[in-house]
């Protein structure tokens, strides 16, 4: 690992590079923690090529980690959202506190479920499970007739969650993201476009507290 520094804007970020055979040669990924940026370059690049990509990529990183920061910031230190309301942690992490309540939450992601079914007329109800998932916010297992939610999505207000449990509900039909799909996940979620962004954007509150 090699330490680097990149000016921008009259800011100096500290890099630290890692030299990494990957299967695309010229790809560099980076992410940006506290004006450190984290990346992982394949050897066959040299430090110009590397220095230009970040450079370049630098703009939309710094935009996207803002508007993140924008939204943690509102979150006072000890705290955290369930279902779109302000709780405080009592002492945990975040992952602790969540922890702690799966059962809540698990009952919770199965009673909109078995609604959303319902009312999709799904004849088998799937199986549940909840996981820490920060790469994803759910999947659906064809194979398994189960759904598996991220833990997390229990942060936000009911109507991100629906948005996120009529689409994997879409996929009991529809196993891609093609017209079908789509078409099948507006008529339930009209408003999906809107909710997907809150969940992009970590708005955890309900909408009309905001």
């Amino acid at each position: 690992m090699e330490k680097r520094v990149y000016e921008y804007q009259g800011k100096s970020y500290s890099g630290l590079l890692t030299w990494k055979r990957m299967k695309s040669l010229f790809r560099v990924s980076f992410f940006l923690d506290k004006n450190e940026l984290h990346i992982s370059a394949n050897p066959i690049l040299g430090y110009e090529e590397v220095d230009k990509y970040v450079y370049e990529s630098l703009p939309k990183l710094l935009r996207k980690s803002g508007r993140k920061k924008a939204n943690d910031d509102a979150i006072p230190e000890g705290y955290t959202y369930i279902l779109g309301e302000l709780t405080p942690l009592d002492g945990l992490s975040e992952d602790q506190y969540l922890l702690k309540h799966k059962k809540e939450a698990m009952r919770y992601f199965e009673s909109r479920t078995r609604k959303y079914e319902e009312i999709m007329k799904i004849k088998e109800p799937y199986r549940i499970s909840l996981r820490l998932m920060k790469s994803r916010f759910g999947s659906n297992s064809p194979s398994t007739h189960r759904i598996s939610y991220s833990l997390y999505l229990y942060r936000y207000a009911e109507e991100a969650i629906d948005s996120v449990v009529i689409h994997e509900l879409c996929h009991d039909t529809h196993h891609n993201h093609g017209v079908l799909f789509n078409r099948k996940l507006r008529k339930y979620c009209p408003d999906y476009d809107k909710q997907r962004k809150r969940l992009i954007h970590h708005i955890y509150k309900k909408e009309e507290s905001e």
